[in-house]
């Protein structure tokens, strides 16, 4: 699971966070912001876990929660409809460069970039 993808998507992901640890209040949620160290200390406090049995719990939610990737709904289309209208290409063609832009780029994740303006 990589935490910076998490972090980026805090809004997404907390739910899957809060599913697991439901005594977490959503004031504790936003500061633990999805970082992996303080979403380890809140699970000490508010269960009263030692270090290693919350470490232990976050491993395995780790470990469920692998794959996750959030959701970009719309991003790809939006980007190939940017893509055409700045370069004058088929759709086809920027959709074949969006394809090796991912190809090569695996962790990349269309909501973390603005798409640029027309100019």
């Amino acid at each position: 699971m990589n935490w910076d993808i998490v972090a980026g998507n805090w809004k997404q992901f907390k739910g899957k966070v809060k599913a697991q640890w439901g005594k977490l209040t959503d004031e504790q949620l936003t500061v633990i912001a999805g970082k992996r160290a303080e979403l380890s200390g809140r699970i000490q406090e508010v269960y009263g876990f030692t270090r290693d049995k919350a470490d232990t719990q976050i491993k395995r939610f780790e470990k469920r929660n692998r794959d996750y990737q959030p959701v970009i709904a719309g991003k790809r289309a939006e980007l190939s409809d940017k893509i055409q209208e700045i370069y004058g290409i088929t759709q086809e063609k920027a959709d074949a460069q969006i394809r090796r832009f991912e190809k090569r780029n695996k962790d990349y994740q269309l909501s973390d970039y603005p798409l640029p303006n027309a100019s």
